[in-house]
């Protein structure tokens, strides 16, 4: 009787006040206060939080220049305007100015160099924080009071203290490839270890400061994505199959792992390609053009014709999928590409080529200008135009296994250097960088030249590339890498390691939900035996993405229990799922409060539930 006393007193504490109701935040302006100081450094207000933010740039022979609290720090020639701070150094100008935005405060910072050659410059903005309840590094929580983390697809510091919140964020492309998320102490603050900037040549860094009285670290992210402008539709759902057919067994060892163990293949009944894809709930199918994947000569001597029969049947089975094929841009295996590609070998510290974990996976970089992104463009418009594919799955766009190639041509941003005396150690160019401009040219091919679909492993690294409203997924062999999705679409692709089963997919769905993510299938051999919780997933808008749960526009999908609306009077259905992942039928309590609807969702371990909003009519 105990026990169960104090799991009713339990309920009605999650029910009865208001941290049980969730719905969207009411966006406003916040009311900070934001000024540069006199000395350069930014102050930013709020309520009784007072934050100084202070910036340092490196100096040749280990010396900085310092926008300190109380000082300037070799730096002359000041000028101080409205919102504007200029000074130089014997080496480069520098301009800093503020723009006051809803939820942040947006600063540029121009950095020119004066002098005839590559100038290197180690730049650090911090603010000092003594009483903190818990900070974020990349998305991460560091226990710990030392910390760095370097992940452009989440390169943010967040910190919570017992009165708001503040978080910094780099937008610009340079900045944002080559962050560093750090906290020293009490310290916290973003960094570029890795600039140089071009002889007489102007860099703009920009960047932003996040302040609220929110305490939480998805209320700074989901600030972040709004001023981002990330929430936009993600149609559909996601699964992978094959292109094998029924006499290209698999080792029953191998097949006997997944339950139950199917043998899925092309040439399965019409019924049963129906289930598969139904059950699913598949939008996207993604299948391989070629028996090797990463072989140019491969798909320009295929017959197209039995992929567009697997094509046909996919559609068959499912009308509305629509049917992408693997593309990987960095990594090519026909027998003549070492030398065929050599202006585009992607090369280590030592001079060796990179590779992905064996030489026969070779590492090249496609460009405007080198051969191999030629080749490259046209394997885009063999997989379009030769088989008949409804547009692109690009795997790992922004680089594969090696961020840095060291030689030629260079980025024009980047180096490795010594910390100690400021010197350039050796030159590198950022894959991401370099290959950008032919990116951002085949992406245009696909969207706008071919109008086709794109569906990419990875989110964005750079602001360039942030404009393509596309679906994105992170894989999940760690479910921690989840916080690499939270700055566009929130999508975790399924863990191949470890899903063996619908109910091991079902989970692994629930695992993703922690960090605010709705799934997409991955490993093929995982037989669907009933529709699951992506049945009612899709299309859905984000708003905002939480712990346990995430709000669209569209529907509700949470782990949670608690009561969930939209801040208005809207109707809707709710589909509940027990610890398989099967769904069950349940009744659901709507409440309103304030003159608004909620639906009240009681769950146990492992539920989950679905609120799909209903259109008026």
């Amino acid at each position: 009787m105990k026990k169960i006393f104090i799991f009713f007193v339990f309920a009605g504490l999650l029910f009865s006040n208001d941290s049980g109701y969730f719905g969207p935040k009411q966006v406003k302006q916040i009311e900070y206060k934001a000024e540069i100081q006199d000395t350069g450094c930014i102050k930013v207000e709020l309520k009784g939080n007072s934050y100084i933010i202070t910036s340092e740039f490196s100096l040749p022979d280990g010396m900085w220049a310092r926008l300190d609290k109380d000082k300037t720090e070799n730096l002359k020639n000041i000028k101080i305007g409205k919102d504007k701070f200029y000074s130089e150094t014997e080496k480069f100008t520098l301009e800093r100015t503020i723009k006051r935005n809803e939820e942040c405060i947006e600063v540029r910072e121009k950095i020119k160099n004066k002098t005839n050659e590559l100038l290197p410059v180690i730049v650090r903005h911090k603010t000092e924080i003594p009483n903190v309840k818990e900070h974020y590094l990349g998305g991460l929580r560091i226990y710990l009071k030392r910390g760095v983390s370097s992940d452009p697809a989440n390169p943010t510091t967040i910190v919570i203290t017992d009165n708001g919140s503040i978080g910094f964020l780099p937008l610009d492309d340079v900045f944002r490839v080559h962050i560093q998320n750090f906290v020293a102490g009490n310290i916290y603050g973003i960094a570029d270890n890795e600039l140089v900037i071009k002889p007489d040549t102007e860099y703009e860094a920009r960047w932003t400061i996040f302040v609220s009285e929110d305490k939480d670290y998805f209320s700074v992210i989901n600030a972040m994505r709004r001023f981002l402008d990330v929430n936009f539709t993600i149609p559909g759902s996601e699964c992978s199959f094959t292109n094998r057919g029924k006499a290209n067994k698999i080792p029953e060892s191998w097949l006997n792992q997944f339950k139950p163990p199917v043998f899925v293949n092309v040439d399965m009944t019409p019924e049963e390609l129906k289930q598969y894809f139904t059950y699913k709930n598949a939008y996207f199918v993604i299948v391989t053009a070629a028996a090797e994947m990463h072989n140019f000569q491969l798909y320009q001597n295929s017959d197209p014709e039995p992929i567009k029969q697997i094509i046909k049947r996919i559609k068959e089975a499912k009308p509305d999928t629509k049917v992408l094929p693997y593309f990987h841009c960095f990594i090519e295996t026909s027998k003549d590409a070492k030398e065929k590609y050599k202006d585009a070998i992607t090369l280590l510290p030592n001079g060796e080529q990179a590779d992905y974990g064996k030489p026969e996976l070779p590492l090249f970089f496609p460009t405007l200008e080198n051969s191999f992104g030629k080749d490259q463009e046209k394997e885009i418009e063999l997989l379009i135009d030769k088989f008949g594919f409804d547009g692109i799955y690009w795997d790992e766009f922004e680089y594969s296994s090696t961020k840095y190639h060291y030689g030629q041509p260079h980025d024009g941003y980047s180096a490795d250097i010594d910390p100690q005396t400021h010197k350039i150690i050796r030159l590198k160019s950022s894959v991401t960088l370099l290959t950008q401009p032919w990116r951002v040219k085949m992406v245009e091919k696909i969207l706008n030249e071919k109008k086709k679909l794109l569906v990419i492993n990875g989110n964005p690294h750079t602001e360039t590339i942030l404009k393509y409203k596309v679906p994105r997924f992170v894989e999940t062999g760690s479910i921690s890498n989840c916080t690499r999705a939270q700055l566009f679409t929130p999508i975790a692709l399924g863990d191949h390691l470890t899903e063996r089963s619908e109910k091991d997919a079902y989970r692994k769905m629930l695992e993703a939900l922690d960090y605010g993510c709705v799934y997409y299938w991955y490993y093929y051999l995982i037989w669907p035996e009933y529709p699951t919780l992506t049945s009612y997933m899709f299309p859905i808008t984000p708003i905002e993405i939480n712990k346990g749960y995430i709000i669209g526009k569209e529907r509700i999908i949470t782990k949670v229990s608690g009561y969930f609306g939209w801040g208005d009077n809207a109707e809707a259905e709710v589909h509940y799922f027990d610890s398989e992942g099967r769904e069950v039928k349940k009744e659901t309590e709507k409440v309103k409060k304030e003159g608004k609807t909620y639906y009240k969702v009681d769950l146990g371990e492992y539920e989950s539930c679905a609120i799909v909003r209903k259109e008026k009519r």
